[in-house]
């Protein structure tokens, strides 16, 4: 699949599509919420956070616990969690040849997590400079297009049905990677929709 003879810009999620790090995500939501909580209510925050992959964290442990001092520390020890483990989250596979092939086309970062944190990360990688830009949360994925405003040709990589709602949104062409993605009910979800391109990994539009 040669994308580049296709689309003038490349909009790629970051967990479950640049980098293995959805997992981690959710050690690090789980064992965050756990030090405040307990045991149980760690166990249903994180099923509610994988649930709704793709908001910003901020808003999913707002609109769970409410803005109060639980809020902030969740936060505060879930951003510190990331900042030392993140650096260290592998690539998906194919990920880096995909990127050298891609770089006629005008390449976006697109994430719910930290807009801060992504820059670091991404700079840590070396690969900030592949990006025309990167982002990521406080803000939407949905406001940021709408900033955006985009003109030409866009293909969506995503690993989320919130991926798919907001490229659907912009009548961008969608792509739905499974090998990372904890949306497990994808099959159902994409059985009747045969304009969304179903792939493992990066590694097959390389």
């Amino acid at each position: 699949m040669k994308i580049t003879n296709y689309y003038n810009n490349l909009i790629l999620d970051c967990d479950g599509v640049i980098l293995d790090s959805n997992f981690l995500k959710e050690k690090n939501i789980y064992e965050s919420v756990l030090k405040f909580t307990n045991e149980e209510t760690a166990r249903n925050f994180t099923q509610y956070f994988i649930d709704n992959n793709g908001l910003p964290r901020e808003q999913k442990v707002k609109t769970y616990f409410g803005n109060t001092e639980l809020f902030e520390s969740i936060i505060t020890h879930y951003n510190n969690l990331n900042q030392t483990s993140l650096l260290n989250a592998p690539f998906t596979l194919g990920f880096e040849d995909f990127l050298n092939k891609v770089n006629t086309l005008k390449c976006y970062v697109l994430s719910g997590g930290d807009e801060e944190e992504l820059n670091l990360i991404f700079k840590s990688k070396r690969i900030d400079n592949k990006f025309v830009k990167i982002m990521g949360a406080p803000k939407t994925k949905f406001q940021h297009l709408l900033d955006l405003n985009l003109s030409g040709k866009t293909l969506y990589i995503g690993d989320s049905r919130l991926d798919y709602e907001v490229a659907k949104k912009f009548q961008y062409d969608f792509i739905f990677m499974t090998d990372y993605t904890q949306f497990t009910q994808w099959k159902d979800f994409f059985g009747d929709k045969p304009d969304v391109k179903i792939i493992n990994n990066l590694s097959v539009i390389c």
